[in-house]
């Protein structure tokens, strides 16, 4: 799939990913004033859990846009390498005094460098809310640490990286409800469907998740 075609993705679609088939539960967008923008799909899937498909328009980055795959670490440690202290319980202080954001984090090893932040509106299900985020990517420029700050007082962390839209196969348009976790679109598998399912996912999942965690 192309970008274009990839961006049509909506509620109740699914597609497979690294092996592993996911259902659109979510769709999502935010922006700022300047034109930046995401648009955000929320993704399930029986064997990997609940991820987000997002795509970056940045005015700032006119070559094309970004997509990830994105996971919110719900017990986040954010290290700062130059204290080596975890910092996380103190960024909600940190950003309502308009201070800086630390220059680096580490999470899970693998250290992430401070690269710009936005400010803008966030709409899901026809209500807005304001939110403010603050960008990190590691020096491969291919995972990203997202800090997103809301007017509830909530910090959220996700750690994401970055996919090609070929990569992503698009399964079914629509269907995705009704059959949360079909594999391939067969509806009543053999045999060799069951292990050949089971060998892509597990393959898929093994290749997913070492791009996650390798530094």
């Amino acid at each position: 799939m192309n970008s274009d075609q990839l961006e049509q993705l909506a509620v109740g679609d699914s597609f497979i990913l690294s092996g592993v088939q996911w259902a659109v539960r979510e769709l999502n967008l935010f922006q700022d004033p300047s034109g930046y923008r995401t648009v955000e799909w929320r993704v399930q899937s029986s064997r990997a859990g609940e991820y987000y498909l997002m795509v970056e328009h940045d005015p700032a980055h006119p070559a094309g846009p970004i997509w990830y795959l994105s996971e919110r670490l719900p017990s986040p440690k954010l290290i700062r390498p130059d204290t080596g202290g975890n910092v996380f319980g103190k960024l909600q202080e940190t950003f309502s005094s308009h201070a800086a954001p630390p220059p680096a984090l580490a999470v899970n090893g693998t250290t992430f460098l401070f690269e710009s932040s936005s400010s803008g509106t966030f709409t899901s299900d026809g209500e807005t809310q304001h939110r403010s985020t603050w960008e990190y990517w590691d020096q491969t420029h291919s995972r990203n640490l997202a800090l997103e700050f809301w007017d509830d007082g909530n910090l959220l962390v996700y750690q994401a990286r970055t996919i090609r839209p070929e990569s992503v196969i698009t399964l079914q348009k629509g269907g995705a409800k009704e059959v949360p976790d079909r594999f391939f679109g067969q509806s009543k598998p053999g045999t060799a469907e069951w292990i050949c399912a089971l060998a892509l996912t597990i393959i898929g999942l093994m290749m997913f998740f070492a791009g996650i965690s390798r530094p």
